[in-house]
């Protein structure tokens, strides 16, 4: 018989082991196979669950208070067998302490021209090699064990701090994120990810705002400015799923957004100024850059099986707001829902790429936007939809515009040009960088429109748009319908495109025009608009306009437009003159010129190297044919 002093010494040695020891040994395992560091505080019997763990990698510190584990055999409101719980996650990025260091190593792109040359010449002459196919594999095993594990993580922060110029904190935050596999014909896989409550912000000290405010007068005594450039507040869902009978290919990937609520400071601004002035280079390599930098058709390639099927996008009820340096509301936006679908068809459509395209769809809708600002500018759209389709050589675009008004206040001009007269201008840096910004640009267009026939359509109903200045009445142009098409046929050989107008009416002041038209856009062209009231500048009743290509022997230029033929029919023009439609043109010319003093100076450092390039033959014959004129 041990006696009760040895059983009690043995109960306290067997407690200390599990919950002091094996965590210790535990950790010890995964640093020697993972090279991970981890420290494992306790384990609680009560719970069976790991507390004060630390896991430290490349710098990235996650802290985790306590690491359970529930079942639904146990807990009713659990719906997997087997899910892991995890309270309180705090994820931070150490910071490198500079101080004391020594001189800093060369950075790994600075070599010396002899070594850039043999790169370049070794870039040349070697071989390109078919970009490999990225393959995965998810076991059986997994597939069939997916649908019973989850894990739930409760209360994420996470801290970043850039330590490069401009210094910046993100500071994200989640109330809960879930984790639920899931197994769909016995031979998908889905993982849904729903995470509720997200809140980030990146802030950003405000010494250096203030100071600006100091100098340009717009700062008040006492007054603080908030830290954060940006705020974000949503909730998140996304559904992923993927086939893994084979080779796993991603099929299907839905995200849906929640309410966001963006509020956004004018110190973003300068933000991203600086952050893009940090990251233009000033010598660069070309050479060697655009052989480290894969091709779009390399990335097609190697994760042709990450594209997925189906793509959704759905966020609802935006709430978007920006701030002004002052803190008060300079703008305010709102959504109603953005809708965003794209349909692949993976079966052979890399085979002739580039010169067939795969079958890929896109649909965009967005609904009942509305931008609001202090006083009377304000955009409002009912409805925006934009389909597009690649199919073979064949590109086709349709957009739609539902109830378009814009309205513009000269007043909230001035939340922008206090912005745009602070900035100083910049000096030209010292850079050996070709430009070839806009030349690459206007290359892929090129590309674009000799491989393939571009077809784009493009449909407004009830449109209006009108502004007001200092010193004149308010102007507005109203649009019952428009459509405008065309289409390019490969190395733009041929040109066909068409405009229709229909219920043009400009105004001048608060005019009810009695001859905008209440009937359909069907027979709004027949619609009887005979009678004209006074402050209407201009009104077409209908408007058609018709371009053609001319045909063109084959020594005619690919990398232009064919000469064109246009054919224009005008129907129940009315125009009239008045001191008020003076007035404003004066006005509008004299405005335009006050805007010029808030522009920044830019000065091109190689405006004298370009040279004028002489205009080739657009229009071939231009005929005009108008009905019911009536001028006043």
């Amino acid at each position: 018989m041990y006696s009760l002093q040895t059983v009690f010494l043995t109960v306290v040695a067997l407690f200390y082991i599990i919950t002091r020891g094996f965590p210790r040994l535990l950790s010890w395992l995964i640093v020697a196979k993972y090279q991970t560091e981890i420290k494992i505080g306790r384990i609680s019997l009560l719970r069976l669950s790991f507390e004060d763990v630390l896991i430290k990698k490349s710098g990235l510190s996650i802290k985790i208070d306590r690491v359970g584990a529930t079942s639904s055999l146990f807990n009713q409101e659990e719906r997997k067998i087997f899910a892991i719980k995890i309270h309180d996650v705090r994820i931070e990025k150490e910071v490198c302490d500079k101080r004391g260091r020594g001189t800093p190593a060369e950075p790994a792109n600075s070599m010396s021209m002899e070594t850039a040359f043999s790169a370049a010449g070794e870039a040349n002459s070697s071989t390109q090699t078919e970009p490999q196919v990225i393959k995965l594999r998810i076991s059986p095993s997994v597939v069939t064990l997916a649908q019973f594990f989850g894990v739930h993580v409760m209360s994420v922060s996470v801290m970043y701090l850039r330590e490069k110029w401009p210094e910046c904190l993100l500071h994200a935050s989640a109330e809960k994120i879930t984790l639920e596999g899931a197994t769909l014909n016995q031979s998908n896989i889905a993982l849904k990810v729903c995470v509720s409550g997200a809140h980030f912000k990146v802030l950003q000290h405000v010494g250096e705002g203030n100071e600006a405010l100091a100098d340009t007068g717009c700062g008040r005594a006492g007054a603080t400015q908030d830290p954060s450039l940006v705020e974000c507040a949503i909730s998140l869902k996304l559904s992923i799923e993927a086939n893994a009978e084979t080779v796993a290919a991603m099929e299907n990937i839905s995200v849906q957004l929640r309410q966001p609520q963006i509020t956004i400071r004018e110190r973003l601004f300068t933000f991203l100024e600086h952050k893009a002035l940090a990251a233009t280079p000033v010598i660069s390599t070309p050479h060697i850059s655009s052989k480290n930098k894969p091709s779009v058709n390399t990335l097609l390639h190697r994760y042709w099986l990450f594209l997925p099927l189906k793509f959704q996008v759905k966020v609802e009820d935006i709430g978007v707001k920006f701030m002004n340096s002052l803190s008060q509301m300079a703008l305010q936006g709102s959504l109603a829902g953005i809708d965003l679908q794209t349909h692949l068809n993976r079966e052979g459509g890399l085979e002739n790429l580039p010169a067939l395209l795969p079958d890929f769809s896109t649909e965009l809708q967005v609904d009942n936007t509305r931008l609001q600002c202090v006083h009377d500018s304000s955009i409002f759209l009912i409805r925006f939809n934009l389909q597009t389709q690649f199919v073979g050589d064949r590109v086709n675009m349709k957009s739609e515009f539902r109830s378009l008004h814009v309205s513009y206040d000269h007043r909230d001009l001035g939340v922008w040009t206090t912005y745009v007269s602070r900035q100083k201008p910049l000096p030209p840096a010292q850079s050996y960088v070709p430009e070839l910004g806009d030349k690459g640009k206007s290359a892929t267009w090129k590309k674009l429109l000799h491989r393939y026939c571009v077809g784009m359509i493009m449909e407004m109903w009830d449109v209006s748009c009108g502004g007001s200045m200092p010193g004149s009445s308010y102007g507005q142009t109203s649009l019952q319908h428009a459509r405008f098409s065309v289409a390019l046929s490969q190395w733009t050989s041929q040109v066909a495109g068409e405009l229709i107008l229909e219920s043009l009416v400009a105004t001048l002041g608060q005019v009810q025009h009695s001859i905008t038209p209440t009937v359909q856009s069907i027979s709004a062209a027949t619609a009887p608009r005979r009678i004209h009231v006074w402050g209407t500048p201009a009104c077409i009743g209908l408007c058609l306009v018709q371009l053609s290509s001319v045909p063109q022997g084959s020594s005619r230029n690919n990398n232009s437009l064919p000469p064109l033929q246009a054919e224009a029919l005008v129907d129940n023009l009315q125009l009239e003159w008045s001191p008020d439609l003076g007035s404003f043109i004066t006005s509008l010319i004299r405005y335009s010129q006050e805007l010029k003093k808030y522009s920044r100076s830019i000065v091109s450092r190689k405006a004298a190297e370009k040279t004028s390039e002489v205009p080739g033959e657009t229009f071939n014959s231009i005929s005009v044919k108008c009905t019911n004129i009536n001028m006043f």
